[in-house]
């Protein structure tokens, strides 16, 4: 769960300050978001799952963006990397090939995976820290020291868990749990508390395609639209959009 655009920026960019359309502006920043990956092919958050493929046959195989792996298995095997594979490139992110040291893969041999999948893993120090002693895994309201270091929409990086904001009251964070893929854990107090972040044309598109679903509410506001709108407002980038994602877009895929 995640946007790449906080509601804050959007309501200040709209000259926005009551709280009642909130949750459409969140709905249609998620939507935007989602839009973005599929014209791109891949997401711009982390998210922590197992991917399961047949392989090609070859030194190489394709995959998705990935970040790092934990386990790497071939036909249930479990495989050490610089003994039995490399992640390429070397150096960088995202990973998108996997490669076989001393020998090839063979065709449809099963792949799979476990690691965190993502473009890019950036992240900034919010500056704040847990203020509940501890925090519960269970916990849905994060105490900090002030909530205006935060915003909802925000996806949050507490030690190995990640947590989406869905509200915010004084310095009081209504948060889910465990979002893409991680498990809530407790966390003590002082732990220190991240703010996920993604790359200015990702966001500046974020918030140009909400923009213009938000003018033309009228016409396609929520899900449930005519032809015509979904035609003008759903299916084709922006062109200033367009612009800003096509040097992201993924050329050739993977599992």
């Amino acid at each position: 769960m995640n946007v790449y655009l906080d509601l804050e920026k959007l309501k200040a960019e709209l000259g926005i300050i009551d709280t009642a359309q909130d949750p459409q502006l969140l709905r249609l920043l998620n939507r935007a978001s989602r839009f973005i990956d599929n014209y791109c092919d891949r997401h711009f958050y982390m998210k922590t799952e197992t991917k399961k493929g047949r392989t090609t046959s070859g030194y190489y195989h394709q995959l998705p963006d990935l970040d790092s792996s934990t386990s790497v298995k071939l036909d249930g095997v479990t495989k050490t990397e610089d003994t039995d594979y490399e992640l390429e490139p070397l150096t960088g992110y995202p990973k998108i090939l996997i490669r076989l040291l001393n020998r090839k893969f063979t065709m449809r041999q099963k792949l799979e995976i476990t690691g965190i999948w993502g473009y890019e893993e950036t992240k900034d120090d919010s500056g704040d820290t847990v203020q509940d002693n501890p925090l519960s895994a269970s916990a849905t309201t994060l105490n900090v020291t002030s909530g205006e270091n935060f915003a909802v929409g925000h996806t949050l990086k507490i030690e190995d868990e990640q947590l989406y904001i869905t509200a915010i009251v004084t310095n009081a964070l209504t948060v889910k749990r465990g979002v893409n893929g991680t498990t809530a854990a407790s966390h003590a107090l002082a732990t220190k508390i991240y703010i996920y972040t993604y790359p200015d044309p990702i966001i500046q598109a974020c918030l140009i395609q909400t923009l213009r679903w938000y003018r033309g509410r009228d016409a396609a506001w929520g899900d449930e639209v005519g032809i015509e709108a979904k035609m003008k407002f759903g299916f084709e980038p922006h062109p200033s959009v367009r612009v800003l994602l096509n040097p992201y877009r993924r050329i050739v895929g993977g599992f």
